[in-house]
């Protein structure tokens, strides 16, 4: 593609100059009077009224974790599960505090964000293989229901930043990795300053032979931006992102097939040439200004993406189009911090079913559809902070989703036809400050429309939408308190979601392919622990643990989602050579809504070996070694839940290798 191929170019080409500054402190990305983060608020990281993660990662770590996957940035997190499933076809399963355990492919319920630009749709579905994990700098997560903030999907959010600072050295980054399955990975990053304005591009490339039968793919991504200052109060920001991607798809497994050889695939799904083959381009332009007494932002963001996806049941092909605006007008007055918005998106998808012919589109076509999404919201969140120690916020958020499908096919009757989905989101929190210690307490809400593969997947197999399939509501009840010095931190929170007409897939039995449903309500409860112990500059360790509960309300546990996770990772050395090793541990899980079906849980070690850096000239170059699964335990990391026949089971891999070498040049 065009757009990588000059990614590459400008990566390959940029100077090394570097400015000779300190590198800072990036818990924030600093623009004129706002720190932009997922709370969509000018909020200090100490005081937010929520419970939320940050995940930090410097250039060592960037230029020395492999990260293939979203799954390698989140693994030490409590109340965030991302599955990687072994495999390219799907993405990685995201669930925040059991939110989203829906989603049969892409993330549902969980709003995520890449340099602040929606990765979510209007529809509610976020497709995140247009994120290169391996060059993540900053990664924010809200870990309850935020619908006051972000609206449709936002049982949690998750906020990514591939940004530079504007403080950050500009230089150039060169790595290369590879290891077991005849995967490789190159990758390419600049950053360069033209008088005022900071230049960003990137290009990456991975290829795969896969660690199961027929789960081959390559993936290309690549992206640029500028940063440019517009007189001395406002900013604007351009970005482009693209990938390109061609993958197969290995179905899931039964027990038996589980034990017997986890590397297999689905018959099905290898006999039928299943797998997806996509192109996506997105871009905004976003800028922010002081106006009004306040700090205005303004941004339009698009996308298009192709796809073709041959199944074991039918060929589907998708064109997608996405336009959105969104403005906000931040302003402090006194003791008060507010914010009001505005959102309006529109997406255009063309979808297409035929027979599957060896992957290939063949015979007639069986559906021929447009389906036009229109998002509206208005919004409105205030902070009251009569002392230094205390302060109370209250926001809500008002949206409306519509989606109007017009049946192309009318010869069979025509099943065109509107749904609206309109939803109030309020929510109100506190927090109390002392020496060194802040407590917060909040009740939240958020709303999930079905997205438009949801609506328009009829189990009686006819076009148009599913009548009976509607909207999914949200309340929870949060507390919590966070504490800690330089050495170390901690952090503890409870919260209980009641969740009504909850959406749930399920598959068919004769043909596989995924139905939704609402499946009366269910009720989330959990203890969360974020911990992190620092007793000298060469050690370092980090934990968490999370206690929860997901049930039904009829008392069967929802499937998919473990009772408990446990983590822990120890990073230590010298000040060349240091390595680090990570166990994480979930407990068993259930398959199926009828609780009949259990998965066993797992504990996982991984190990790093890196150096921090020897300089030659300009370069500092840096290899690294990763020895995953180190005990080489089966076990199954991602679960298809109500599959077909039992066929719950998506493999991890045994023990594999992974070296790399990378190059930074300042």
């Amino acid at each position: 593609m065009r757009l990588i191929s000059a990614a590459l170019v400008l990566a390959a080409c940029a100077p090394a100059s570097a400015r000779q500054t300190t590198p800072p402190d990036t818990s924030v990305v600093r623009l004129p009077a706002l720190e932009v983060r997922a709370s969509r608020m000018a909020v200090g990281s100490t005081r937010l009224p929520l419970a939320r993660s940050t995940v930090e990662r410097d250039d060592a770590t960037r230029d020395t974790q492999a990260a293939p996957s979203l799954a390698d940035l989140f693994h030490l997190l409590p109340g965030v599960e991302i599955e990687d499933r072994g495999h390219l076809a799907l993405g990685e399963r995201v669930t925040v505090r059991g939110m989203g355990g829906r989603a049969a492919f892409g993330v549902r319920g969980v709003q995520m964000l890449l340099d602040g630009t929606p990765l979510t749709l209007p529809d509610g579905q976020s497709v995140t293989e247009i994120v290169e994990p391996a060059i993540v700098r900053r990664a924010e997560i809200l870990r309850g229901p935020s619908g006051r903030l972000w609206g449709n999907g936002s049982g949690g959010v998750i906020a990514l930043q591939t940004a530079a600072s504007t403080l950050e050295p500009a230089g150039m980054l060169l790595r290369a990795s590879g290891g077991a399955f005849g995967t490789r990975q190159f990758l390419a990053e600049a950053v360069a300053d033209r008088g005022r304005t900071r230049l960003q591009a990137y290009g990456s490339y991975r290829r795969t032979d896969g660690w199961r039968q027929h789960s081959a793919g390559r993936l290309i991504r690549g992206g640029s931006s500028a940063v440019i200052p517009v007189g001395s109060t406002s900013v604007l920001r351009l970005g482009l992102a693209a990938v390109d991607q061609d993958v197969e798809h290995p179905g899931s497994l039964t027990r038996e097939e589980q034990a017997s050889d986890p590397s297999a695939a689905d018959p099905r799904y290898a006999d039928t040439a299943s797998g997806k083959r996509s192109r996506q381009i997105q871009g905004v332009a976003r800028l922010v200004a002081a106006a009004a007494g306040g700090v205005l932002e303004a941004d339009i963001h698009g996308s298009a993406r192709h796809l073709d996806n041959p199944l074991p049941f039918a060929w589907i092909g998708i064109d997608r189009r996405v336009a959105g605006l969104r403005l906000g007008w931040n302003r402090v007055t006194g003791n008060l911090t507010w914010r009001v918005g505005a959102d309006a998106a529109v997406q255009r998808d063309d979808r297409a079913n035929a027979e599957n012919v060896d992957g290939s589109r063949g015979g007639p076509t069986s559906l021929d559809q447009r389906e036009r999404v229109r998002y509206y919201a208005l919004s409105a969140v205030a902070e009251w902070a009569p002392t230094e120690f205390l302060a109370a916020s209250a926001g809500v958020r008002v949206d409306r989703v519509s989606i109007r499908l017009q049946d192309r096919l009318p010869a069979d009757g025509d099943d065109s036809g509107t749904r609206t989905f309109d939803a109030l989101s309020p929510g109100v929190s506190v927090r109390w400050t002392g020496a060194g210690w802040t407590a917060f307490a909040g009740w939240s809400t958020a709303f999930d429309a079905p997205t438009t593969t949801e609506l328009v997947n009829t189990p009686d197999g006819s076009a148009g939408f599913n009548p009976d399939l509607g909207p999914q509501d949200t309340r929870g009840l949060e507390t919590g308190f966070r504490t800690g010095s330089g050495a170390w931190f901690l952090e503890v929170s409870l919260y209980a979601l009641h969740v009504r007409d909850l959406l749930a897939s399920f598959q068919d039995q004769q043909s596989g392919r995924t139905y939704y449903r609402n499946t009366g309500g269910a009720r989330h409860r959990g203890v969360e622990v974020l911990y992190e112990w620092s007793p000298s500059d060469r050690i370092r360790v980090r934990g968490f643990a999370a206690f929860q509960r997901f049930r039904f309300r009829d008392g069967n546990d929802l499937p998919g989602l473990p009772g408990r996770r446990l983590g822990v990772a120890v990073e230590g050395g010298s000040d060349r050579l240091r390595g680090e090793v990570r166990m994480e541990s979930v407990t068993s899980r259930y398959g199926d809504d009828a609780n009949t079906g259990r998965v066993p849980g797992y504990a996982v070690v991984d190990f790093r070996l890196y150096h921090a850096g020897m300089p030659a000239g300009r370069t500092v170059v840096r290899p690294f070694v990763e020895l995953r699964n180190a005990f080489d335990g089966k076990h199954v990391a991602s679960i298809v839940v109500n599959a077909r026949g039992e066929r719950y089971f998506e493999p991890a891999a045994g023990r594999y290798l992974v070296a790399g070498l990378s190059m930074r040049i300042r």
